[in-house]
């Protein structure tokens, strides 16, 4: 059963990924804001962020969908995630997963098991669990609770699945899943949020980012606390209708990569432009199409994470286009040069607007000057604002070799056209009056 087909039962998603910046006081948040809402209510912040459950159901596919650069590995009796991108390896034993820095395991180690269900009054003892698993997927069964891992590019992520709620339901209103934590020391950094130190107090992993619905679709209040060594996921869910989804909606504060494993030569962050809570990367070495044929690369933020929407590529790529080499993103608009492009002759160079609707960038248009000629380089710097694209040729030769210039384009609608240029002002020219 994938994570994708899991809403049939209750479940609870995390993600472990390696961070690197610390937080603040630690606080309880379940009780702050959040509990006392009603269903309806939560319900009704919950549509108004439409962002947030889209992420949920991208942080699903991906996870999900991995490949098998994520697939479990068999190693001295026990099941092993290897995580190149986040640098994670993870070893999957009765009752416990250990996690550990793939490249250095002296660096920092993690153990954590799985010992606690029902609520938090009357946590009731798990007992060990064998390991099974399938492609990217692992599940430890723990008496009625079983525990999945995916491996996948967004992390390794955690989650459970629930049948039915606890009988101590009824009373105390919501339902706790226990862990104790050896290794890395849990702390609540922020309302949501557990960050894991070392001894000398830096950031390894972070867990944070809960987002519950129950089978109605109404959002649930949930949090995660921190006590003496135990993590704890608390969930209210007194008027619930069961089975419960509870999804990781966001990453930590990332290194930006692309999806795939990154390769030699890409120049991943060659040019570079945010807006808003969309960052726009250029990959100008990218091979995608030929030898440095180049792309782009869309990521947004939830919270304090990135996390890749979707790589931009030309409609016409071609080999040695560098394509991504200036990049500008406005809102929903994103502009990207690409100066080697020969459509104007040799190295004449072209840019390329995209826009997004909803989590989806499709190419608008491709931009080239009106008097394109080889050598020009139009499309080695980008700008844009609104509905105007301003795009840089700096060896176009209209004043002297290498003079350099500039268009602007407007948008009317979905096109693009170039902005007649003005004629140059007339050089001003003063006399000299001597006084008679």
């Amino acid at each position: 059963m994938t994570p994708l087909a899991s809403l049939a039962r209750a479940f609870v998603a995390l993600l472990l990924l390696l961070a690197s910046a610390c937080g603040g006081e630690a606080a309880d948040s379940f009780d702050s804001g959040v509990r006392g809402r009603s269903a309806a209510e939560l319900q009704t912040r919950a549509d108004a962020d439409d962002h947030a459950s889209l992420r949920m159901a991208y942080i699903r596919a991906r996870q999900g969908d991995a490949g098998p650069a994520y697939a479990l590995m068999e190693q001295g009796g026990a099941l092993v995630f290897d995580n190149r991108r986040h640098n994670l390896s993870a070893r999957f034993v009765r009752g416990e997963f250990a996690m550990t820095d793939r490249a250095d395991e002296a660096a920092w180690s993690l153990s954590v098991t799985v010992d606690g269900f029902g609520c938090r009054d009357e946590l009731e003892p798990l007992d060990a669990a064998e390991s099974t698993g399938e492609g990217n997927r692992i599940e430890q069964q723990h008496g009625e609770l079983t525990a999945w891992y995916l491996n996948g590019p967004l992390g390794i992520e955690q989650g459970f699945e629930v049948p039915d709620p606890p009988a101590c339901l009824v009373q105390e209103g919501r339902l706790t899943i226990a862990m104790t934590v050896e290794g890395l020391q849990p702390r609540l950094d922020e309302p949501g949020q557990v960050v894991l130190e070392n001894a000398a107090g830096l950031t390894i992993l972070r867990v944070h980012d809960l987002y519950v619905t129950d089978a109605d679709g109404a959002e649930l209040a949930a949090a995660l606390a921190v006590d003496e060594g135990r993590l704890f996921i608390d969930i209210g869910a007194a008027d619930a209708a069961f089975p419960l989804a509870i999804d990781p909606l966001w990453s930590q504060q990332a290194k930006l990569m692309e999806s795939g494993e990154a390769t030699a030569g890409d120049q991943l962050g060659f040019a570079l432009s945010v807006s808003g809570d969309t960052a726009l990367v250029g990959a100008v070495g990218d091979d995608g199409v030929g030898n440095n044929s180049g792309a782009a690369y869309v990521f947004v933020r939830s919270g304090t994470s990135w996390t890749e929407q979707q790589k931009l590529t030309a409609s016409d790529a071609a080999e040695d286009d560098l394509f991504g080499g200036a990049v500008s993103v406005d809102v929903n608009t994103a502009l990207v040069g690409a100066r080697s492009d020969d459509d104007g002759g040799t190295f004449s160079g072209s840019a390329y607007v995209f826009v997004r609707s909803g989590t989806s960038w499709t190419e608008q248009q491709k931009l080239t000057a009106s008097d394109a000629a080889a050598g020009d380089f139009f499309g080695a710097s980008v700008s844009l604002s609104g509905d105007t694209a301003l795009v840089g040729a700096h060896y176009d030769d209209d004043g002297g070799s290498n003079s350099g210039s500039a268009y602007v384009f407007v948008r009317s609608g979905m096109s693009w056209s170039q902005h007649k240029n003005s004629p140059p002002p007339t050089p001003l020219r003063t006399t000299s009056l001597a006084a008679g």
